[in-house]
């Protein structure tokens, strides 16, 4: 089986996909396809470097090339893979031409919990402000090339997703519902 993880930042995404592995998942990060490409021109690597470099590869090789890297590492993989880090629909597209019954997850919580939980956590790339917080939260749900994209950004990926995971509640609760979940995917 082969599901994809995408949602909002802060939403739990890595959390879920943390679960889903204790569940018997591989896990595979579209991010590192874009750290892999980055390394081989020997770029400097932060987040806000990362998120550049996506939307440079996006201009320069089409709005699913994320996808395309991933997917050289998905096909190798037997069992159950989970792929995080979906951004777009055109990602979404891909792997559903590639991947028989390709499922998306969508890691849902409200704005404000999610960026109470990013001051938490405290990484040294994570938006420190409210503003910083909502600039990059626009980027993503533009489909990280500005106004006009929406149609294929984050909030049509995730209102496109055939799951919805609301992570509004303890880390327990959030368990107990991608458990529920893996079994409903198994039968």
């Amino acid at each position: 089986m082969f599901v994809g993880i995408t949602g909002y930042i802060g939403s739990g995404k890595s959390t879920v996909a943390e679960i889903l592995k204790e569940n018997g998942f591989k896990i595979i990060e579209m991010r590192d396809a874009v750290v892999d490409e980055m390394e081989k021109r020997k770029l400097k690597i932060d987040s806000e470097s990362i998120r550049e470099f996506s939307i440079r590869l996006r201009k320069e090789f089409g709005k699913d090339v994320v996808a395309r890297l991933t997917y050289e590492k998905v096909k190798k993989e037997k069992g159950d893979v989970a792929i995080t880090g979906m951004r777009s629909t055109y990602e979404e597209e891909y792997f559903r031409k590639k991947i028989k019954d390709f499922k998306v997850i969508a890691v849902v919580a409200p704005e404000k919990l999610r960026f109470d939980r990013i001051r938490k956590r405290n990484k040294p790339d994570d938006p420190k402000t409210f503003a910083e917080f909502r600039r990059i939260e626009s980027m993503e749900l533009n489909g990280f090339s500005g106004k006009g994209d929406q149609r294929h950004g984050l909030n049509k990926l995730v209102a496109n997703a055939a799951f919805l995971v609301f992570n509004t509640g303890t880390k327990a609760q959030l368990e107990r519902d991608v458990k529920t979940l893996v079994k409903y995917l198994k039968t």
